[in-house]
């Protein structure tokens, strides 16, 4: 290969010309892995301009030169419309029958990423002319990417020879193979989550909520509801889904499976195994699920387990055939926590559309979660009769909600932002909700009734970039709610600086009255309900 040449393939952007094609071509036959792999690229890159070239290669070249241009010969393909594909297909399905070892294989492997009804008939149909574990374990993989019956049919008949070759590898890609055919035929079947559904024994459910709001997220509940853990309130539960759906301080929800001893079940992925097929999780699904039961698997603090998910989808399988991992069509996500020498499951219903917060259109970097906005709004103990005003309305998700919680209460808002605002009159539109927003800083806001409710949270965090700038605003804001608020008036807000906003709230006649501190995600601050002191 010339330097320049070489220069040439070594720049990412490279297209070469019709004219470069002999000398792409005697590169790839060459046997240096990345210099051949930088030709087949740039190869590919001349898409149909190509094939005549490649053809004629395929037919002159020899071993071990042969499997690299089989190997190229599939690259170009995949790139290509199906009629300009045609020739190279052929080409490769003449190969399955190459004298040479290694090019047979390497058109088995370019056939299987190819794809095709015409492709699993002709590789199912080489499987019991094979006899090398490599072209078993080519076959297996290829095969596995389909679920028609004629793959069904070579995959078993890879199982029965490879006893015979007791070759751990072949099991496991047959063992993944398995997985990824129930995984076709699940999705061909249709599956989804029954909301209404009745458990035939009363079920724990876990909701998720930001440390600090779990007693908001009781009140919604109601009875029965208790504090497992800060973020995590429990609900024993027996008929649907709707009351954990609709709660809205809550982040998500799940039914924890238990904990399963690593030990006992023969390891980790076992164990959760276990977990997926024990009676709590078959509660679950018969009360939740119809039809096939698709399931995504997350470990928790471990990071992507490809393997690990693998084994825990075969042993799934071999207990319960209608139970499929799905990473992609999931109806249900199940967390794994390891825990020293236990496993902890949790099943989430990934498929449940989140309806809560359909009034949110417009979106702002600033903007509230909604969970917290809606956790203000029961701290504020809103009354149709209040008037609300939002110092800093951002997206006006704490004026929605105070709405939800009393249609009848007249809302106020401002922002220096006018994009904040524009966001804002979106999503009081979406919500069917009218509301009067001016733009202009809190510190000169004149409301044209005084408010008997100042809601808000404000811009704090990663959401400001000089936390400073709050001090100022925030004695502002408490020194019109001294002169605003009546005698049974609340000012309800999250504080980064709760001593300083309580010192403040002193010196003008105000006392707060409740107090949570609350994770908002990578900081902390203190929701303060404050009020006039009493004389």
């Amino acid at each position: 290969m010339s330097r320049d040449l070489d220069l040439r393939l070594a720049d990412p952007g490279y297209t070469p010309g019709r004219g470069d094609l002999d000398e792409l071509l005697t590169v790839v036959k060459s046997g240096d892995e990345l210099a051949c792999d930088r030709a087949e690229k740039a190869i590919a890159r001349l898409a149909g301009h190509a094939v005549g070239g490649v053809l004629a290669a395929l037919d002159s070249s020899v071993p071990p030169a042969r499997a690299r241009v089989v190997r190229l010969a599939g690259r170009l393909a995949r790139g290509l419309a199906a009629d300009e594909q045609a020739p190279l297909r052929a080409a490769l399905f003449a190969r399955l029958g190459d004298e040479d070892d290694i090019a047979r294989r390497q058109a088995i492997v370019v056939l299987g990423r190819l794809g095709g009804d015409d492709v699993i008939e002709a590789l199912a149909s080489r499987v019991s002319r094979e006899t090398r574990v490599e072209h078993h374990r080519a076959l297996a993989e290829a095969l596995g990417k389909s679920h028609s019956p004629l793959a069904r049919a070579g995959l078993d008949e890879l199982r029965r020879l490879a006893a015979a070759h007791r070759d751990v590898r072949l099991d496991r890609i047959l063992a993944e193979a398995e997985v990824m055919v129930r995984r076709g035929e699940a999705r061909a079947a249709p599956s989804s989550l029954r909301v209404d559904g009745r458990p035939a024994r009363r079920l724990e459910a876990w909701l998720h909520v930001r440390r600090g709001l779990e007693d908001f997220l009781l009140e919604e509940l109601g009875a029965g509801s208790r504090v497992v853990s800060p973020g995590l309130v429990s609900l024993s539960i027996d008929g649907g889904l709707e009351a954990l759906a609709r709660a809205r301080t809550a982040l998500r929800f799940g039914f924890p499976l238990g904990r399963f001893s690593v030990k006992a079940a023969g390891g980790v992925e076992e164990a959760v195994a276990a977990a997926l097929t024990s009676p709590t999780a078959l509660a679950v699904f018969e009360a939740y699920n119809v039809g096939p039961v698709r399931y995504r698997l997350e470990w928790a603090d471990a990071g992507r387990r490809r393997g690990g998910s693998v084994r825990v989808a075969e042993v799934v399988l071999e207990r319960r055939p209608e139970f499929v991992n799905d990473p992609r069509d999931a109806q249900w996500e199940a967390v794994v926590h390891v825990l020293g020498h236990e496993v902890g499951v949790e099943v989430w219903p990934r498929g449940l559309e989140d309806t809560r917060f359909a009034y949110r259109q417009a979106l702002l970097p600033a903007g509230s979660h909604p969970t917290i906005a809606a956790a203000l709004a029961r701290a504020a103990r809103v009354r149709p009769d209040d008037v609300v005003w939002d110092p800093f309305v951002g997206s006006a998700s704490e004026l929605i909600e105070c709405a939800r919680l009393a249609p009848g209460a007249t809302l106020l808002g401002c922002d220096l932002d006018e994009a904040a605002l524009a966001a804002a009159r979106t999503n009081l539109d979406a919500a069917g909700i009218t509301a009067s927003l001016t733009r202009m800083d809190a510190r000169a806001y004149r409301a044209p009734r005084p408010p008997s409710l100042i809601v808000s949270n404000p811009p704090m965090g990663r959401r400001i970039a000089d936390l400073e700038s709050l001090r100022p605003v925030f004695e502002k804001v408490l020194a019109r709610a001294a002169e605003w608020l009546p005698a049974d008036g609340r000012l309800v807000w999250l504080s980064p600086l709760a001593r300083e906003t309580e010192r403040a709230a002193l010196r003008h006649g105000l006392v707060v009255s409740r107090r949570r501190d609350v994770d908002m995600g990578g900081f902390r601050a203190e929701l303060q309900r404050i009020e006039r002191r009493s004389s």
